[in-house]
């Protein structure tokens, strides 16, 4: 097998081309760098975009050298990577279309960071688990794969839990309530724009305020701040906080690339600009266009929404966005995730991400308004989650997903919310039906179809 799918998700041709182009380049910290050589993606017939990783080598890197032991060289290129995500945290709209480059290029910065942060934490966790050995890696590893402090997502929920009791308290006058919306809008609203849906304003924070989360079970949020390891020696310490500052970095970076994205369309859109035809084009037609430029034809940027496939091998990046084009690709690199789902299946295993038995009626989410559709007891099913679904997960009983591991969006979110959660299954969007009678064992990483 040349390539495997590792994420599948409702993003743009721009956003794809911006990560393609930056993984290329790569990102270089200090004498510390990072790029990948080889990196493939595609739209087909679907408004989700794979990305597969190639299955040889691919990766170059050299942080593996700065974790001999422990050394300021690391810590000041975590310092760097937390800095660009504080300043790019605050980028608010602007009114030229200029401006837009800028938003763009920080997007594209902040994503292939984040890829990068998650590569630099398993690599880390490599050289932990070979120091202290498999077994006690065990014992402590859902405490080590935390973020060392809170992330903006994990604080928009402390907010507004701690605004929900005060409302089901009698605390909030009505004007309370309001202006605790509104603020919460400001700060955490952009989280819900992702890629291509809409902030949160202050009508949704009041929302969820006065509706409040009926589940039994309390929403736990943390980082792994609630953990010690002062009984493990220098080294070891050195390597738990370096996987955990990693893991901020690569949560946080989804939140700043999220704002970069949000920021952008804004300024769109405040230049009376439609965003869906620039998100469509290619890096290379963007940055035309920007510096005053003609826009491919419509109809080469219609058939993106459905058709759209970026390739880059050893270097070279080639960008497709035919039909014809599309399914010589699939062909080419003998793809397979696109064939017509096999019938008769009757459960599905994946990979537990946070243990529990639950049963409840399937609802698929494949695009942002599927997200509405979700009610209480679901078993949400999405072929990766997003900050964006969060509404929808604090209704659902459990989730699972195509793609994942230990530190995708659903694990995480799972392990804060105290949910059973299912990853990596593969085919759990192409199986499942909407309404189907399901049961989640996250305690062996088995779906059950019921009826």
């Amino acid at each position: 097998m040349k390539w495997i799918n590792i994420i599948s998700r409702y993003t743009t041709p721009l956003q794809w081309s911006a990560q393609i182009h930056q993984i290329q380049e790569g990102i270089t910290v200090g004498p510390i760098f990072w790029r990948y050589s080889k990196r493939l993606v595609i739209k087909y017939k679907s408004p989700l975009t794979r990305l597969f990783a190639y299955t040889g080598d691919s990766l170059e890197t050299n942080i593996q050298g700065y974790l001999k032991e422990p050394n300021e060289t690391v810590i000041r290129a975590l310092e760097v990577s937390e800095t660009a995500i504080e300043q790019d945290l605050q980028l608010v709209p602007a009114v030229s279309v200029s401006s837009t480059r800028h938003f763009y290029n920080r997007f594209r910065y902040e994503m292939s960071q984040m890829i990068m942060a998650y590569n630099f934490a398993l690599i880390t966790r490599e050289v932990l688990e070979q120091h202290i050995g498999s077994e006690k890696l065990k014992d402590i590893d859902k405490e080590v794969m935390q973020p060392y402090r809170d992330t903006t997502f994990i604080l928009e929920n402390k907010e507004l839990i701690k605004a929900q009791r005060a409302y089901k308290s009698g605390k909030f006058t009505e004007k309370e309530g309001k202006d605790c919306a509104e603020n919460l809008a400001r700060k955490f609203g952009f989280l819900h724009a992702e890629y291509a849906g809409n902030p949160w304003i202050a009508a949704d924070y009041l929302r969820e305020i006065v509706k409040g989360h009926s589940s039994k079970k309390e929403i736990h949020t943390s980082s792994a701040t609630d953990k010690s390891f002062s009984n493990y020696d220098e080294y070891t310490q050195w390597l738990i906080i370096t996987i955990q500052r990693w893991i901020y970095v690569f949560d946080e970076s989804k939140n700043a690339l999220v704002r970069a994205n949000w920021a952008l369309r804004e300024t769109l859109h405040a230049l009376k600009i439609e965003d869906q035809p620039i998100l469509n084009c290619t890096e290379e037609e963007f940055l035309e266009w920007v510096s005053g430029g003609e826009l491919p034809p419509r109809e080469i940027l219609n058939s993106r929404n459905q058709y759209y496939a970026a390739r880059l091998w050893e270097g070279k990046i080639e960008e497709f966005s035919t039909q014809a084009d599309i399914e010589k690709i699939i062909k080419e690199e003998q793809i397979t995730e696109f064939e017509v789902a096999e019938k008769g299946v009757t459960e599905l295993r994946g990979q537990a991400a946070f243990k529990g038995v639950v049963k409840g009626k399937v609802r698929l989410v494949l695009s942002p308004s599927d997200v509405e559709k979700v009610s209480e007891g679901d078993i949400l099913v999405a072929s990766m989650t997003t900050p964006g679904m969060i509404q929808g997960m604090r209704k659902a009983a459990a989730f699972v997903t195509d793609e994942g591991g230990v530190l995708c969006h659903a694990a995480i979110v799972a392990r804060e919310f105290k949910k059973p959660c299912i990853i990596g299954t593969k085919k759990a969007t192409a199986v499942l039906k909407n309404g189907e009678e399901v049961e989640v064992d996250a305690t062996i990483g088995v779906v059950k179809i019921i009826k």
